[in-house]
């Protein structure tokens, strides 16, 4: 293979993470700004890299596939509904005066699938280097 179609598959896979990777970012970043004040800095940083490793090694590890179509079709209502979720879902678990799962429980039902729907989207896009080889076999 000639080193330009490796470097155009190359950038076409950093791409791809990229689309994802800022947004993702952004979202963990503003949810985090969101319910610290609510919890404190100590809380809601204990269990949250756990929790986003979790859903994100399940996006890497399910069994299934699930349709481009879908995927936008969940992650467009997850992200409408992940302002709203936070809130609610923190200002329930916060009544409950435990310091270490009220953030775990929001963690878990906000973020965790918001992370797992961002990620199933770098897990299950199309392999560059298998369209780079079918590409050069022609």
């Amino acid at each position: 293979m000639s080193s330009s179609v490796l470097l155009k598959a190359l950038e076409t896979k950093v791409a791809g993470v990229l689309k994802v990777a800022l947004p993702l970012s952004l979202v963990i970043f503003i949810y985090d700004r969101e319910i610290t004040p609510l919890y404190g800095a100590g809380p809601t940083s204990l269990l949250l890299d756990k929790i986003l490793l979790a859903a994100i090694l399940l996006s890497a590890i399910q069994p299934f596939r699930i349709p481009k179509q879908i995927r936008f079709l969940l992650a467009a209502l997850a992200l409408t509904f992940a302002p709203n979720a936070t809130y609610w879902v923190a200002a329930w678990t916060a009544r409950r005066t435990n310091p270490v799962w009220g953030p775990a429980i929001t963690h878990a039902f906000v973020l965790g699938p918001l992370s797992f729907l961002l990620a199933t989207f770098v897990v299950e896009m199309e392999d560059p280097d298998a369209e780079v080889c079918r590409l050069n076999r022609r």
